[in-house]
């Protein structure tokens, strides 16, 4: 099994999740994956993954974090990356990976402190 992140604020414009929304490191990053992935003879599972930081509600997070993962699914199937089988979930704000962050902070501070946690995260089971 193989395992990437593709760090949020590289790959959206904050708070955002469409196609149009990925930034040029984004695209750059998708596409660097969809190539690693073209040289697996086939891909059984590919398990993609939205999070998001802890600013805002549950359900804003919960939806922002799913529509990251359908965004990436779609970049990843227009570059040509097939799998038998296609996960996707988001986790909203649950799976934090950063400590140390106070509510003190200024809000520029407080985003900048949470960005480990605005991410996207893929597993991939497959034949290489």
């Amino acid at each position: 099994m193989e395992h990437h992140t593709l760090e949020s604020d590289a790959l959206f414009v904050f708070g955002e999740s469409g196609l149009a929304d990925i930034l040029p490191a984004g695209q750059d990053r998708i596409r660097a994956l969809a190539q690693s992935l073209q040289a697996y003879r086939s891909i059984d599972r590919i398990r993609i993954v939205g999070h998001t930081d802890r600013i805002g509600s549950d359900a804003v997070n919960d939806r922002l974090s799913l529509a990251r993962a359908v965004t990436v699914k779609e970049k990843l199937q227009e570059l040509g990356v097939k799998a038998a089988v296609f996960e996707i979930e988001g986790v909203g704000k649950r799976e934090p990976v950063t400590t140390g962050c106070g509510s003190k902070l200024a809000r520029a501070a407080l985003i900048a402190c949470l960005q480990p946690d605005r991410r996207v995260t893929i597993e991939v089971t497959g034949i290489k």
